[in-house]
C-alpha cells in the first residue's frame, strides 16, 4: 500500500513537467560562450582526461 502511494505521489508531482518549457537562463554564458568549454570540445577529450589524470601517452611501437 505504501509503495503504491509513493509511486502515485511521484507520478502526480512529475506529471506537471510535461507541459513546462525548457529553461536555459545561463547556458549561453557557461556553455556556448565559455572559451574553456569550447577549447575542450575542440581538442581530444580523452587525451585531456588522461593528461589531467597524470597518464602519459605510450610511444608507438
Amino acid at each position: 500500500m505504501r509503495k503504491a502511494f509513493l509511486v502515485m505521489a511521484t507520478l502526480m508531482v512529475y506529471a506537471q513537467i510535461g507541459s513546462h518549457d525548457f529553461v536555459s537562463y545561463d547556458d549561453g554564458n557557461y556553455v556556448y560562450n565559455n572559451p574553456r568549454v569550447r577549447e575542450e570540445i575542440s581538442s581530444s577529450p580523452i587525451r585531456q582526461v588522461n593528461l589531467r589524470a597524470g597518464l602519459k601517452p605510450r610511444p608507438a611501437s
